[in-house]
């Protein structure tokens, strides 16, 4: 089974001890832009007694916590059919919703620097608007993998094929009849994971008092061509009193066949709170000085130095800075829609129990703010690369609208999603390898921490109020 892979705290990470920046002097520019802090604040608030969202999980305590709800005759079913589970995770600092139909990570709620809390991820209603989340909009669907886990594979394979143990696969080319993208047709966002038999799916970990969902399902060789039987499971905790930690976990069963596993969660952040607005005034530093550069197809075709290009985000950078420029790879992805390996050097957050027997450690990979809500978001992972969407593609419809009926802005979003570099597969030689052995054991964590900027993280909002409207919606 899953063990717990972030048993105690190695130090207090950083993003859970920011305090909202008072009004007052710049802070220090990076690269010219000038920086400015958040408005004046009264006392940050602790949790409130009343969540707006998440059906109030515990009035009067902000203890730790997590349940299953009982969704009644509410209760929708999975377009196969199955019950759909929701499950809720708080602590101090953070509200979530999990849902067992692809692993979608529905609801963070965080607050700002004056205890306002908000939801800071794209999505839609459950259980009034479920619908949203049966399938992708390349399938004709109204989501855009708004915070499911991507598998067996995530990002795009060329061609749909690859090479393995002397014999080629071909796999779904569910991407313009030409490429392979996140898992295929069917990718493991298309099915209702379950609760694991003969032990806790969700509760307070016994070690650690953290509240946990842990959800699994079998991966049957064939599945979009993929081949080997996988036994597939996915951990949702919260760690300290604001951190949102995902462990994947993938074992092999077949014992003579190798296969290819890179998972990650498709979740779009919105730190201002606001999904009808623009994250061009959220600011960025990746732990990264080399991007995957794409062809029009958004295939990987080398690796290359962010200096002296829109994708220089060693030190903080607003996204909506460069995402105009007239350069070819932001032609290629409609914006952001790049990989960026990770330096591998940032700050290790937890001392994580399965070191020992080479369990995987987490690095700083990422760090955002947003100015109007002093918002911090601090990304830590295992794996050895980032892809950076910006929602080029949201909303997928005009008039498209998301949760509480709120219509979805353009470029609303923003993707972290750890991960492999994409097509690993037909580049052995020159990326870290993706490949999962007989009998072999995948692992890989992700942490996503949430607090409040340092006022020298935060830069000013220079791109108005952000509220667009996307190229052809007019």
């Amino acid at each position: 089974g899953l063990r717990p892979s972030l048993a105690r705290f190695r130090a207090p990470s950083a993003a859970m001890k920011r305090r909202p920046a008072a009004a007052g002097a710049e802070g220090a520019a990076c690269g010219g832009a000038d920086r400015k802090r958040p408005a004046a604040a009264p006392a940050a608030a602790s949790a409130p007694d009343e969540p707006a969202a998440c059906d109030r999980p515990s009035s009067g305590s902000s203890a730790p916590g997590v349940r299953r709800l009982d969704l009644g005759t509410a209760a929708p079913k999975t377009p196969d059919g199955e019950e759909l589970r929701v499950y809720e995770l708080w602590a101090k600092g953070i509200r979530v919703q999990v849902l067992s139909w692809g692993c979608y990570i529905s609801k963070v709620l965080v607050p700002d620097a004056r205890g306002a809390w908000d939801d800071v991820v794209l999505g839609f209603e459950v259980p009034e608007d479920f619908e949203g989340y049966h399938k992708p909009g390349l399938y004709g669907g109204r989501s855009h993998w708004f915070g499911c886990v991507i598998g067996r594979y995530c990002g795009r394979i060329a061609g749909g094929r690859f090479e393995l143990d002397g014999k080629v696969y071909n796999v779904d080319k569910n991407l313009n009849g030409e490429h392979h993208l996140h898992g295929g047709t069917r990718g493991w966002d298309q099915y209702n994971w379950q609760e694991a038999s003969g032990r806790p799916s969700f509760g307070l970990d016994p070690d650690t008092g953290e509240p946990f969902v842990q959800l699994t399902r079998r991966s049957l060789a064939g599945e979009e061509g993929y081949p080997s039987t996988l036994d597939v499971t996915v951990r949702y905790s919260i760690a300290g009193n604001s951190t949102l930690s995902i462990q994947y976990e993938a074992l092999n069963l077949d014992p003579d066949l190798s296969t290819m596993i890179n998972m990650t969660n498709h979740s779009y952040f919105n730190l201002s709170g606001d999904c009808s607005r623009s994250i061009y005034n959220h600011a960025l530093k990746l732990e990264s000085s080399k991007f995957c550069a794409v062809d029009p197809g958004g295939v990987p075709i080398d690796i290359r130095d962010v200096e002296s290009t829109p994708f220089d985000f060693t030190c903080l950078r607003r996204l909506g800075d460069y995402i105009g420029d007239d350069d070819e790879q932001l032609a290629h992805g409609a914006g952001y829609d790049h990989s960026f390996v990770l330096t591998g050097s940032g700050a290790t957050l937890f001392q994580t129990s399965t070191q020992s027997d080479g369990g995987p450690i987490m690095r700083r990979a990422a760090l955002v703010t947003e100015p109007g809500s002093g918002r911090r978001l601090e990304v830590f992972t295992s794996e050895p690369a980032i892809h950076l969407y910006s929602a080029n593609h949201v909303p997928l419809a005009k008039d498209a609208t998301g949760k509480a009926g709120i219509k979805f802005g353009y470029r609303s979003g923003f993707c972290l999603e750890t991960q492999h570099l994409p097509d690993s597969p037909n580049n052995p030689e020159e990326y870290p390898s993706t490949v999962l052995a007989p009998g072999g054991h995948f692992r890989s964590a992700t942490a996503f921490c949430f607090g409040l900027a340092e006022a020298d993280e935060i830069l000013g909002s220079v791109h108005g109020d952000a509220r667009l409207c996307r190229p052809g919606f007019e």
